[in-house]
């Protein structure tokens, strides 16, 4: 088992510029979200689509500024994992979290494999 106050002072090693994550973090938004299901979106709100974007972009801009100030309290990777863990003080949480993250990518992976066959 680690010691906590080693793992406190690690800091993040930042490699990546900031150009290249903006540009990824636009790519996966546009090739999984809107290239792929903006016919499904279309279907269903009709005339709304534009007003149901906005919607999103609101409701998805509080999620951001969250993951804005919890990344820049607690510089650590793991993400969610790292904030439940600091919430809560409860491993077997983290832990549970973190597997929730995988199965997450697993989902939206598909989800997004099945909208390209559904294109393809």
């Amino acid at each position: 088992m680690t010691d906590n106050s080693k793992v406190v002072d690690a800091k993040l090693n930042r490699n990546i510029p900031l150009w290249l994550i903006t540009f990824y973090g636009i790519g996966t938004i546009l090739g999984a979200g809107i290239y792929v299901l903006i016919a499904e979106i279309s279907s269903e709100s009709g005339n709304y689509t534009p007003f149901s974007f906005l919607i999103s972009a609101i409701i998805v801009s509080f999620s951001a500024f969250s993951y804005s100030e919890l990344s820049s309290r607690y510089p650590r990777s793991a993400g969610e994992a790292t904030y439940a863990l600091e919430a809560f003080s409860k491993k077997w949480l983290s832990l549970l979290v973190g597997w929730a993250i995988v199965l997450t990518g697993i989902v939206s992976s598909a989800t997004i494999a099945n909208g390209f066959v559904g294109y393809f």
